[in-house]
């Protein structure tokens, strides 16, 4: 190198925009990769979440021949009732009743479990519905409770009571001929409960933000 520096070289923009855009296609892989580990874990979180709900749903028809209520899903997070199943065994009154069946949130309390195990992976509750008559103590068991919940693929009613849900895409559907009309109760298939986590999106799901909303607007 020359003493005036006319022997020095340094890099060309051409240079600099191709370490640049090398330097971004490594980030922009990276980021991936980290999105793909972060998806694949609340999808971890959320199914051993619910087998955790599933493993205490069991332990409490042994203790008490009968599923628990859902608890109230609009109970404010620290209110004395949230996360304590709804009163009353067979109505569980203050949630939500439509047909034979009725829907709130896990009733973590109840079931002796943390408030953080009643939220899937993506931090929303999850939603839980029960027939009601397996709600009331009548000594009843895993294997002989009777089911009233239909499970569809899509559209409205994803998950409703046997007396209302159409059978169209229901999931659940065991019975042999599908002309007959839909009785209720009719179906051997019918779910007696049903956990749901509402996926990454949290549509339909309830969260303390949602409460917070609805409280703002009243």
């Amino acid at each position: 190198m020359s003493a005036n520096g006319r022997g020095s070289k340094g890099f060309s923009l051409i240079e600099i925009a191709i370490v640049l855009f090398i330097a971004t296609l490594i980030v922009g892989a990276l980021l991936q990769y980290v999105s793909v580990q972060l998806i694949a874990a609340k999808q971890t979180a959320t199914r051993t979440k619910q087998d955790s709900i599933k493993s205490a749903l069991i332990s409490f028809i042994a203790r008490n021949n009968r599923l628990p209520c859902p608890a109230i899903a609009m109970r404010p997070a620290g209110d004395v009732g949230n996360g304590v199943e709804a009163p009353t065994l067979g109505t569980c009154a203050g949630a939500v009743v439509s047909g034979a069946v009725v829907t709130g949130t896990i009733p973590w309390v109840s079931l002796g479990l943390s408030a953080e195990t009643s939220l899937d992976g993506y931090s929303n509750r999850y939603t839980y519905q029960v027939a009601l008559s397996a709600t009331n103590l009548t000594a009843q068991t895993v294997s002989g409770m009777r089911g009233a919940i239909t499970i569809h693929s899509a559209g409205l009613g994803v998950l409703g009571s046997s007396m209302a849900a159409p059978p169209g895409n229901q999931l659940n559907d065991c019975r042999t001929d599908l002309s007959v009309a839909y009785i209720p109760n009719a179906n051997p298939c019918s779910a007696v409960a049903v956990i749901v986590s509402h996926g990454a999106d949290g549509y339909g799901a309830f969260n303390d933000a949602v409460y917070r909303s609805h409280s703002r607007q009243r």
